[in-house]
């Protein structure tokens, strides 16, 4: 008697074992495919997928007077990946052993109209968007020099710009007058469309 209850028992356990399992088979079973689907996206690169930023060879103007305070330098970077870079260090290469560092600069805006005014603000970094685009400009963006020394139209300096993600490029910067720098901004840093003019296309 007790061994006929005992194997009852047993049999009941084992069946609503077995319902258990089958009832939880299709969930571990999506789940599984989840993962593995997951892992095959992350494989292919749909998960985002940092690429070499491209810059563009720029302009920096020439400072007035004799020994200029300060001048800017202006670069086109493009960022074709689908993950953020960061412009996290400039080096001026002047072939000068006094040549102070470069400074990423950003212009604060304060007025509106003819009474706008900006100010330049040092930041540690400039994010260059995923799939998107950077341009420097004297109100926007830029690359400050404090004490550039004497410069010379269409002198070409090196410089090296350092990204997060894509390490060092080295690019050149012709030098340009004052009154030349729109002019010289339109041919090397921006496209028609952000100078609101017509392509032609």
């Amino acid at each position: 008697m007790k061994t006929g209850a005992k194997t009852g028992v047993n049999s009941v356990a084992k069946t609503g074992l077995r319902g258990a399992l089958t009832a939880a088979a299709p969930p571990l079973v999506a789940g599984l495919a989840a993962i593995l689907l997951l892992a095959a996206w992350v494989g292919a690169g749909a998960a985002g997928r940092a690429r070499t930023v491209r810059v563009t060879d720029g302009v920096i103007l020439v400072g007035t007077g004799a020994a200029p305070a300060a001048t800017g330098a202006y670069f086109r970077i493009e960022n074709p990946g689908d993950v953020p870079d960061e412009l996290i260090d400039v080096r001026v290469d002047f072939d000068r052993p006094d040549a102070t560092p470069a400074h990423l600069t950003t212009h604060e805006h304060t007025g509106e109209g003819a009474t706008e005014t900006g100010r330049p603000k040092v930041v540690n970094q400039l994010t260059v968007p995923a799939r998107g685009r950077l341009v420097m400009s004297p109100m926007g963006e830029d690359v400050s020099i404090p004490r550039p020394g004497r410069l010379i139209p269409g002198q070409r300096v090196d410089f090296i710009l350092t990204f997060r993600n894509s390490g060092d490029i080295r690019v050149t910067a012709t030098a340009v007058s004052p009154t030349d720098l729109r002019d010289a901004l339109v041919a090397t840093v921006f496209t028609p469309s952000e100078t609101g003019e017509d392509d032609g296309n």
